[in-house]
């Protein structure tokens, strides 16, 4: 005889608050390792089982969105398009919406950067060195413009110290697809073919750029964004830039019904299987990067969701008797790399989502299915991830609304089963060769349903029944977050954070089984 007991389990993919409102505890742990009862993995058997579902996507590299005007530089002394700037503002974009914005400082006496994108409409043509050292030549349309940049750009060869950084767009030295920088350190013209030669370095991102802050997704549009459209900022980019979403938006959207966890263990078959497991949503990330003289003052992720809702309902079936022995498995059913967003030379982030089904088995007698499942639904929430500050770590929301199926249970089984949906996010971010990595785990929620059979000829079972089952369930929770820091390949680790762990009782029951007497009811 078989016995079903149904009762709630979900997927949820970052930090969030438990049923019963119990604040989120930062404190810190050095490492978020397997805890007490975790379930232990299995390798996926090679007849069996279902196929791993792997999914790997390009990245999406934003492309250059040149100004047409000259909204919010400062620059040193003249009113021109060939100004030395203390400061400029560069966009990226991606079709999707997508913005990157990345903002340089070079305020020293002896340093400046110029932006060719400002007057490229002013240029016949540029011929520049792709490695190393080599002249860059410049030729203008007009002889006016040749003057007015040779007198700006001649403080170069004021002081033997001084140098600016030219950066040329995408496209105009010919051979190049991305930005290019050089760095300056003198400088010839020729009036009678208004030509300026430059003497330069090809250098990269990381060694022009000590002062910067980078912005990824809402941080890029800033609240100046309306102003920036209408000076036309973005006229060259696509229609309605403006409007799109620019957050990097991962998708959550899995179906895993069908998949099969079988193993034999101590002569007992066992097997599990989703009957219907799936999640939909997305995650959109936001990030930003602070850095001053080569310094990192900020590093931050935010995640958020407009909302992820989930269905598991897993069958577990064992035949066999064993008595105290547990079995505990787990099974990788989903592995994918949404595609990120990347800036040659500058940023990439790349996301990676996963999903394993977990489920055990203890003191099983006979030939038994089990069933857990239910459905759950995280609203609109949100959780901030400081890489330097671990005090700043903060979310909204979280709190799943959970919706169980009601129980059923036969009467002739003494178990007690958990299964879980193990959901991990990955997030790994690289500025300027300076890269970060963010792992946030979450089983949530691991169920455990504890289940005996009772049997009374004088109607006590439950206190007034001959036959019934009674148990318990019980919902854990448990999410973590770890961070660290990738230079040159390696990685250090920052810091770690249990977000929450707890076990949280559901509900304790006592159930009449079949039908009863008649003297029970009297």
């Amino acid at each position: 005889m078989t016995y079903a007991a149904t009762t709630l389990i979900s997927l949820l993919a970052l930090s969030g608050q438990a049923v019963g409102g119990r604040p989120r505890q930062y404190s810190s742990h050095p490492k978020i390792g397997k805890r007490d009862g975790d379930l232990i993995s299995f390798a996926q058997r090679s007849t069996g089982d279902s196929p791993l579902t792997q999914s790997v996507e390009s990245p999406v590299v934003l492309q250059p969105v040149r100004p047409s005007s000259k909204a919010g530089k400062k620059k040193r002394d003249s009113q021109s398009p060939f100004d030395l700037l203390e400061e400029d503002t560069l966009y990226w974009a991606g079709e999707d919406g997508t913005i990157a914005e990345l903002w340089l400082e070079m305020a020293g006496k002896s340093e400046a950067f110029v932006d060719i994108e400002y007057f490229d409409d002013r240029i016949e043509s540029i011929s520049c060195p792709q490695d190393g050292a080599g002249k860059i030549t410049i030729d203008f349309v007009d002889e006016n413009d040749l003057g007015a940049a040779s007198q700006i750009w001649n403080w170069v060869s004021e002081d033997p110290s001084n140098s600016f950084v030219i950066m040329i767009g995408a496209g105009d030295c010919g051979w190049n697809t991305e930005r290019v920088l050089y760095s300056v350190q003198g400088l010839d013209f020729n009036s009678d073919t208004k030509t300026v030669l430059l003497q330069a370095d090809h250098i990269s991102w990381k060694q022009a750029i000590h002062s910067y802050d980078l912005n990824i997704g809402k941080a890029a549009l800033h609240e100046n964004q309306t102003a920036l459209a209408r000076r036309g900022w973005f006229e060259d980019l696509f229609n309605g830039v403006i409007n799109v979403n620019p957050d990097l938006s991962v998708p959550f959207n899995i179906d895993l019904s069908g998949t099969k966890l079988p193993f034999d263990i101590n002569g007992v078959s066992i097997s599990g299987s989703c009957s219907n497991c799936s999640t939909s949503g997305s995650f959109d990330v936001e990030a930003q990067f602070r850095v001053r003289l080569f310094e990192i003052e900020e590093a931050w992720v935010e995640l958020s969701t407009p909302g992820i809702n989930s269905v598991a309902i897993i069958d577990i079936n064992v035949q066999g008797d064993f008595t105290d022995t547990l079995f505990e498995g787990s099974l990788t059913l989903f592995k994918a790399s949404p595609a990120g967003i990347s800036i040659p030379n500058i940023l990439t982030i790349g996301p990676t989502v996963g999903v394993s089904l977990s489920a055990g088995v203890s003191a099983i007698k006979g030939n038994v299915t089990i069933t857990v499942g239910g459905t759950s639904t995280v609203p609109p929430s949100t959780a901030r991830l400081d890489f330097l500050n671990e005090q700043n770590t903060k979310s909204e929301g979280w709190t799943p609304i959970f919706e169980p199926t009601p129980f059923k249970a036969d009467a002739s089984v003494q178990v007690t089963a958990t299964a879980a949906l193990n959901a991990a996010v990955g997030l790994e971010i690289s500025a300027l060769e300076t890269g970060f990595v963010a792992d946030l785990e979450a089983k949530l929620p691991y169920v455990t349903a504890a289940l005996k059979a009772l049997l009374s000829t004088t109607c006590t079972a439950c206190e007034k029944f001959q036959t019934a089952v009674e148990g318990s369930i019980n919902i854990g929770i448990s999410v973590g977050v770890a961070l660290k820091q990738k230079i040159a390949g390696s990685l250090t680790n920052l810091w770690s954070l249990q977000l929450y762990d707890a076990k949280i009782p559901v509900v304790d029951f006592c159930e009449a089984v079949g039908p009863q007497p008649e003297t029970c009811s009297a």
